[in-house]
């Protein structure tokens, strides 16, 4: 096989390989099946985020390889355009 660019998907995003090596090309050509995957962003007051984290979890959980992953991070600023409304009150 001539070393041209090999096209392949991973993730929703369509890579290029120059290989003049066999084995990559026969790596590309075997297929692999992704699991469909959702994200939803949250913010939610701090006196809720223990309610909330297992609400998503209790919700989400099947026992099986796909089931998620939740991420806590602090947010800065909330500001909510309409009203001017900021922090706690803007959620």
């Amino acid at each position: 096989m001539g070393g041209g660019a090999w096209p392949f998907l991973v993730g929703g995003v369509i890579c290029l390989v120059n290989s003049d090596n066999e084995r990559d090309l026969r790596l590309l050509n075997s297929t692999r099946r992704f699991l469909p995957k959702a994200k939803i962003e949250v913010a939610v007051a701090d006196n809720m985020l223990e309610q909330a984290v297992e609400a998503i979890t209790k919700a989400a959980n099947t026992s099986k390889i796909g089931d998620g992953k939740i991420f806590v991070t602090n947010l800065e600023q909330v500001v909510r355009i309409r009203t001017g409304e900021t922090g706690e009150e803007a959620l």
